[in-house]
């Protein structure tokens, strides 16, 4: 049997390409808009921030992979950019939604370039469910493999909440394990999947955490 995988990178922060039902409370841009115009996010926390900590749980340093149970072992990580850009944006796959992105940049004016395009991010967050006061969430795949007919991911949740003019982001990746979508004698393990079979239980395998300050 043929194993076709959706892998994407181990890079933290890879952005899945996720289509996700309109079912749930507070999904940016479900429904569509039927004027016509572009559809946007309704979101206070559209700016730019400072990056005030930015912090990762260890890695083995033989294997570069997560250290078991070690999520609250946090300490100071590099980051992408000195500076985070939250704006509203049209997902390429999916143009009659509106998400809420965020792109690291190294300065402010990168940062409005950035706003200004409003691509999909590709080294970033995308969040694609939630709203201000309740806080956002989104999802990346960092890992995709497979086990005979089983497929194992490693799922990153992005949870974006405010207070004032601050920001933070938790980052927990877990690992999930679901049955391929198997069609003739090829295998698939698709993004859809992996975010249908998690659960609440899932342990953490590695952690971020970023906090920014309205700039």
């Amino acid at each position: 049997m043929t194993f076709k995988a959706n892998y994407l990178s181990k890079t933290f922060f890879i952005v899945a390409s996720l289509t996700i039902g309109c079912t749930g409370s507070g999904m940016a841009g479900c429904g569509g808009d039927s004027s016509g115009s572009v559809p946007t996010v309704e979101s206070d926390l559209i700016g730019i921030y400072a990056l005030d900590s930015f912090q990762a749980s260890p890695l083995d340093p033989n294997t570069n992979l997560p250290v078991p149970d070690s999520c609250d072992q946090l300490s100071d990580a590099p980051a992408a950019g000195n500076f985070l850009v939250i704006y509203s944006f049209v997902p390429n796959d999916t143009p009659e939604t509106a998400r809420l992105g965020a792109v690291f940049c190294s300065s402010v004016e990168e940062c409005q370039d950035v706003a200004s395009r409003a691509p999909d991010p590709i080294i970033g967050y995308s969040f694609i469910q939630g709203d201000d006061a309740s806080g956002w969430t989104g999802y990346g795949i960092s890992r995709t493999s497979n086990s005979g007919e089983m497929c194992v991911a490693d799922v990153q949740i992005h949870s974006l909440s405010s207070e004032a003019q601050s920001i933070t982001i938790n980052t927990d990746t877990v690992e999930t394990e679901f049955q391929a979508e198997i069609v003739g004698d090829e295998a698939t393990c698709s993004n859809r999947a992996a975010l249908n079979s998690l659960t609440p239980d899932l342990p953490c395998k590695s952690r971020l955490l970023l906090k920014g300050t309205r700039n």
